[in-house]
């Protein structure tokens, strides 16, 4: 197993994620079952020996077990962090890193960087959060939007603070008025276009 994911790392150099079998002693992510030598159950708090191994080869490389996948937060939440670690590894490839302000090793800067942003990745956004970047965005609409067109959005991102409509209402509305009304800042941000569309994650969240 230990031999096999050294293999896996070196046929996919840029994998940016990994789905493991739940509850399996070589492929779980967590709670695996340990015994003593008798045969006698432990605890359930091991990870499997070759997710372990993918552990130690990569130790930023999101992993999720396929059984949790079935809650959408925790599958958008995998699939958000594995979209931002690939075009992470496409960014440092082509050489494109940020200027050094700071006098820093550019090595040293971009491994502080991706470290931060992959354990900050690793906290689901709650509801509230993503009613905060919602606001946060319909600001730089300000000038733009007429006063109906302020109050329906307001309204839709204030629906979906109160659970009562999912995540893509709001953004799909955001997504039109920025289509219409061009904004070099907001086309930088990945946000409001994510993922690919087909993936509908943002339908149940």
């Amino acid at each position: 197993m230990t031999s096999y994911a050294a293999t896996v790392f070196k046929n996919n150099p840029d994998m940016a994620g990994y789905i493991l079998v739940k509850g399996s002693p070589s492929c779980s992510y967590e709670r695996v079952k340990r015994y003593n030598e008798k045969g006698k159950p432990l605890k359930s708090d091991a990870m499997g020996v070759f997710a372990a191994e993918l552990r130690k080869h990569d130790p930023l490389l999101p992993m999720e077990e396929d059984g949790r996948l079935i809650d959408h937060c925790l599958r958008e939440n995998f699939v958000s962090r594995v979209f931002a670690y690939y075009d992470w590894k496409q960014l440092v490839s082509s050489g494109r890193l940020l200027a050094n302000q700071n006098d820093l090793p550019v090595d040293h800067m971009a491994d502080n960087f991706i470290h931060l942003l992959m354990n900050a990745l690793n906290t689901m956004a709650a509801r509230k959060s993503h009613s905060n970047v919602l606001e946060h965005i319909r600001g730089y609409l300000k000038k733009q939007l007429g006063g109906e067109d302020k109050k329906a959005l307001s309204y839709l991102i204030e629906q979906y603070r109160n659970e009562i409509v999912h995540l893509i209402v709001p953004l799909t509305m955001l997504r039109h008025h920025f289509k219409v009304h061009k904004n070099s800042y907001i086309d930088q941000q990945s946000f409001l276009h994510l993922y690919p569309e087909q993936l509908s994650l943002r339908n149940h969240l």
